[in-house]
């Protein structure tokens, strides 16, 4: 329990397990100069057999075995590869040692690889108990003692406190109370966040046949939102920026400031590229180093808040480069665009040359709704060693691999113009990678379009990788995998969502979905099935219409689909059927002063060349309906159009008005 190892095997390595628990033991690091290391956060190298291996913590992957161990009759998670006999429920451990007496562990071991006694000297059932404890009803007496320990005591709504109890003694059950109503039972390792503000005692009881009531620790957390404020153009800032009077003017100042765990450091508009941090004792400079758990977030997005690192004039990477942004384990970058950031050449590949745009410490830090464009790595031109929700990662560079992303795991994200392949070394669930200069190598994809990455060069779309309900081509093994172009709205306009009849929709799997909406904001599943891609079709026409909203810089979430934008009475919506602007109150689909003589009435509207229009007459607005269609099918010219209503003669009155043909 609680062990640690540096890069393999932080309970035990290569050797044979018999009734063993590995809990709480981890592993710190998983890759260092530019090596990926077996892993195993509980056990690596090893054959476990009648064990529980759960629990345990990797910064990467394996967290509880690596895939060299073999085991049988144990209790983990995943279900290995190697071995028979296993199970995969909770094993409802009463303390990080000790079953509970409904635990599903009881009596599930075999008796082969069972000898001496359990760890207190209690003598084994047959059939076993998995583990090293034998769950004796009547035994289960005796001293027991109580600790909390917490990973924070002090931090914002919403952040995600880890708890282990610390319980000796023979024990049958225990449980938290974490003060908010939630309770939970027979979890040594526990994690809880509260979404309110307020102090809250947690309460941790153990019980057995000699404490029937039981025995108790407790624990006060305090809950607050601290927020910390930056402004390019604050004219007072003053230490701890807890209000835009008073906000920092570069993003550095604010992350410095800021003390809980989860709290918000919000930033405003505008182009962040001054002050740099470097860490750990590396040499490279980092734009905006975040070294604590924090939510670095934008106020009004990655359209006008971008943090910008520096290339080298000459060699783009080099002594003299900045990378954009270094994220610790369990920060938050959240809205930005990062670009033109950049590694050093030498150093450490993994801490000095990888990550232009972000490096992330682990896959427990996260990026979200960000874009990262025109940033260069040795590795990980983009992205190295992060989790990603919901970005766009474009025309970034990399000379050993991972153009777009390196080591990371993407979720609704879409890899386009990237050199050096798309992305390496990763896991991709739901994401487009369209356009790179090879597209993914080494990597599990899953509900992922990957296609058109050849650029004519006969560059593979994949290579060395796991695909399931992908689309792309080659065929690869997997399942549910699909050849058939993906059909996009418009790739060479860079609008990757799916037109009406793409062979995409409803191809995916959902048991391959991460999140709930896709990178637009909207619902990730319509139709009962996944699409497979970033998008998910929203409807006919619906692909288009966002990626107009995305072109003028409005919310593609569907929040502004029905709004005035401008307030010239017409809606996104409607200015989009009409394709006029959403920006300029100007920019309307009106009808000019008609003309008429002896031979009619010639109609004069606004107009664009890619719209067809329909025309309405009326002579009476009593009448129902008052309108009656006067012609169809008329192809809209430059500026204006006119059309001759040689019917309009005589005193008339007449009434016209005029739509777009959907």
């Amino acid at each position: 329990m609680a062990n640690s190892a540096s890069y393999s095997g932080g309970g035990a390595y290569y050797g044979t397990l018999n009734n063993c628990t590995l809990s709480g033991n981890c592993v710190t690091k998983q890759l260092s100069g530019g090596i990926v290391y077996a892993g195993g956060g509980g056990a690596c190298y090893c054959t476990l057999n009648n064990c529980i291996v759960y629990f345990n913590t990797t910064q990467y992957s394996g967290q509880n075995y690596d895939l060299g161990s073999t085991l049988n009759c144990c209790c983990t998670t995943p279900l290995p590869a190697k071995g028979t006999n296993n199970i995969t429920t909770d094993p409802l451990l009463a303390s990080p040692s000790h079953i509970s007496a409904n635990s599903p562990c009881r009596g599930a071991g075999s008796i082969l690889f069972t000898t001496g006694v359990d760890i207190d000297g209690e003598a084994w059932a047959n059939p076993p108990s998995i583990g090293c404890d034998e769950y004796n009803s009547g035994e289960v007496t005796g001293a027991v003692s109580v600790v909390i320990q917490a990973s924070y005591t002090n931090v914002a709504p919403g952040f995600i406190v880890q708890f282990t109890a610390q319980i000796d003694g023979r024990l049958s059950a225990s449980r938290w109370d974490f003060g908010d109503g939630t309770v939970v039972s027979n979890q040594p390792y526990a994690s809880h966040s509260w979404a309110v503000a307020g102090d809250y005692v947690v309460v941790l009881t153990a019980f057995n046949e000699s404490y029937p009531a039981g025995v108790s620790a407790t624990l006060t957390m305090h809950i607050a939102q601290p927020v910390h404020y930056v402004a390019l153009d604050s004219s007072t800032p003053v230490p701890p920026y807890s209000s835009w009077a008073t906000a920092a003017t570069n993003i550095q100042d604010a992350v410095d400031a800021a003390t809980v765990p989860g709290a918000l450091v919000l930033v405003s508009n505008g182009v962040y590229q001054t002050s740099g941090r470097t860490v750990n004792g590396y040499a490279l400079t980092n734009r905006v180093a975040v070294t604590k758990p924090l939510v670095l977030q934008s106020v009004n997005g990655p359209a006008v808040t971008i943090i910008q690192g520096y290339r080298d004039p000459v060699t783009t990477n080099g002594d003299s480069a900045v990378r954009c942004v270094y994220l610790t384990n369990l920060a938050t970058l959240a809205g930005f665009t990062l670009t033109h950031g950049a590694t050093r050449t030498n150093g450490d590949v993994y801490q000095e040359q990888a990550g232009g745009g972000v490096f992330g410490f682990s896959f427990a830090a996260m990026v979200s709704n960000c874009v990262l464009t025109g940033n260069s790595a040795v590795r990980g031109g983009g992205v190295i060693s992060n989790t990603l929700y919901n970005c766009i990662i474009v025309s970034n560079s990399s000379s050993s691999g991972g153009g777009g992303a390196y080591h990371s795991t993407l979720n609704n994200c879409t890899l386009s113009g990237n050199t050096g392949y798309g992305v390496y070394y990763s896991t991709l669930n739901n994401c487009t990678l369209a356009g790179n200069y090879r597209g993914a190598s080494f990597c599990t994809l899953s509900n992922c379009i990957v296609y058109y990455n050849d650029m004519g060069l006969g560059y593979p779309n994949y290579q060395n990788c796991t695909l399931n309900y992908c689309c792309t081509t080659p065929k690869p093994g997997g399942t549910g995998n699909i050849t058939n172009a993906p059909l996009f709205v418009d790739q060479a306009g860079g609008n990757l969502r799916l037109q009406t009849n793409a062979p995409c929709i409803n191809a995916g799997n959902n048991a391959y979905v991460t999140t709930t909406t896709d990178l637009d904001g909207r619902p990730r599943i319509v139709g009962g099935t996944v699409d497979i891609g970033a998008y998910e079709f929203q409807g006919a026409g619906m692909g288009e219409f966002i990626g107009w909203l995305q072109q003028y810089g409005l919310p593609t979430d569907g929040s502004a689909d029905y709004l005035d934008a401008d307030g010239d009475g017409m809606n996104n919506w409607q200015e989009w059927l009409c394709e006029t602007d959403p920006t300029n109150a100007l920019s309307v689909l009106q009808m000019l002063a008609p003309s008429g003589d002896v031979t009619g009435v010639t109609v004069t509207w606004q107009s664009v060349t890619d719209r067809t229009y329909f025309l309405e007459r009326a002579t009476n607005l009593r009448a129902q309906p008052p309108f009656s269609t006067l012609a169809t099918n008329l192809t809209g010219q430059p500026v204006t159009t006119s059309y001759a209503d040689t019917n309009a003669v005589g005193p008339g009155p007449f009434f016209y008005r005029v739509g777009v043909q959907q």
